[in-house]
């Protein structure tokens, strides 16, 4: 793996974790590695289209010709990543705990869209919707909980 995609996927990592700095601590590593997963969704069938990943296993469950096992893969890497900086760092609670915090994922979509081939929108718009949805859903969760 290029150097480059190691920083960019820490980027990746970072941006998710500060989205889910808004959710509780005992449940952030889930909502951080889940808000990762989905963006690998949009992610990743650019980087076949453009010829950077080529897949040579095929599975009986794909996400646009992506084996289900690179997403697996994913959530265990960003969520052993987030439980070491959560242990690390148990003392300090993220300050930046409102709604706004996931502005900077959801920002990274037009990205996407613009660096995208035209065949891959399809799969750059399904990412959005679903992480559209996880986010509302983990939000109405988290008010109702407190309420």
């Amino acid at each position: 793996m290029p150097i480059p995609i190691i920083f960019t996927w820490g980027i990746y990592i970072s941006i998710a974790y500060l989205a889910a700095s808004y959710y509780t601590s005992r449940f952030r590593w889930v909502v951080a590695a889940s808000l990762l997963v989905i963006l690998d969704m949009a992610i990743d069938p650019i980087m076949v289209s453009l010829g950077v990943w080529r897949w040579n296993t095929h599975t009986f469950l794909e996400w646009f010709g992506i084996p289900y096992t690179n997403f697996i893969g994913w959530f265990i890497v960003t969520a052993i990543s987030i439980l070491i900086y959560d242990y690390w760092n148990r003392s300090v609670e993220p300050r930046y705990n409102n709604v706004l915090s996931v502005t900077p994922y959801l920002l990274l979509y037009p990205t996407l869209v613009i660096l995208a081939p035209r065949e891959v929108y399809l799969a750059i718009l399904y990412s959005l919707i679903i992480a559209l949805i996880f986010l509302t859903l983990t939000s109405v969760i988290k008010l109702y909980r407190r309420g």
